[in-house]
């Protein structure tokens, strides 16, 4: 049986892993793309039951998030937490080795014609659309 006919079942350089793609309903709330988990240093009879049984539990968790709107917005709130936190570690950091303080640093807008250019604001970590540049 050959590695190919075997869905979700993945060879590279001689080992096994299971690959599989996150539909695009559920990115979002899972947090990522695609599964690609090692199987580890098995044979290939090994890797197939492995994957198989991989592939069954991912179908299960996707019914349950698609049939269980409760559930699926619990899991997406607990993926942007943990996305917001890494971002606000972030921004922390860069703050506290930087040189200047927080409240010296100017904010740019894209947009030429915003009247806030120039003008110093205070530390905001969830501003998107702008981006900050060292200033006096």
């Amino acid at each position: 049986m050959d590695a190919k006919k075997v869905p979700h079942l993945k060879v590279d350089r001689g080992r096994y892993y299971y690959r599989r793609r996150v539909p695009l309903k559920l990115q979002k709330t899972l947090g990522f793309k695609h599964w690609n988990i090692p199987c580890g240093d098995v044979s290939y009879a090994r890797a197939v039951t492995i994957v198989t049984n991989l592939t069954g539990a991912h179908d299960q968790f996707m019914d349950q998030l698609r049939t269980n709107p409760a559930l699926a917005e619990e899991r997406r709130r607990k993926v942007e937490k943990e996305q917001m936190w890494a971002y606000a570690d972030t921004l922390v950091e860069a703050v506290h080795t930087s040189q200047t303080s927080p409240t010296k640093v100017k904010e740019v807008y894209i947009q030429e014609d915003n009247p806030l250019i120039g003008e110093s604001v205070s530390f905001d970590p969830f501003a998107g659309r702008s981006r900050w540049v060292e200033g006096s």
